[in-house]
């Protein structure tokens, strides 16, 4: 694990400390373990109870972990309220994705206009033929830069 990673779990460990049990009991013993015993053991850290929390010099990666326990444990009510939101989102885009390339591949469709398609018949030249007019056509090309 990198360092970094080992000083944000020693950040979060001291706040830890400081959030009253009704939150710590949400929390998972095996969560609390790992930041527990994955913490850095050189760097400390403490916070400063004088300056508010939002004004704390955390890392990014603490502040990143924070948010992502107070979204999957402690806001319960807003963790539905945005999956509700991300659920509506995504049935408006998939309806705006199907009403933009309206891909039905199993839909028979008719021709509107009435094109006559008729089979072409292709015919093979004889090698030697097109081998002669290569070479004459090449020729030309040689005697024009002349």
């Amino acid at each position: 694990m990198k360092n970094s990673y080992r000083e944000a779990l020693t950040e979060v460990n001291e706040i830890l400390n400081y959030v009253p049990n009704i939150y710590i009991e949400k929390l998972p013993i095996s969560l609390i373990k790992f930041i527990r015993e994955n913490k850095s053991e050189n760097y400390m850290f403490y916070i400063d109870e004088t300056i508010d929390i939002e004004k704390q010099n955390f890392k990014s990666e603490t502040r990143s972990f924070i948010a992502i326990l107070l979204l999957k444990y402690w806001d319960r009510e807003n963790q539905e309220n945005l999956l509700e939101k991300y659920n509506n989102n995504e049935k408006k885009y998939q309806q705006l994705l199907q009403e933009k390339y309206n891909v039905n591949i199993f839909e028979n469709k008719i021709k509107k206009d009435n094109t006559k398609t008729d089979i072409i018949e292709y015919k093979k030249e004889n090698i030697f033929i097109k081998f002669f007019k290569n070479i004459l056509k090449n020729l030309k090309g040689i005697l024009k830069k002349q």
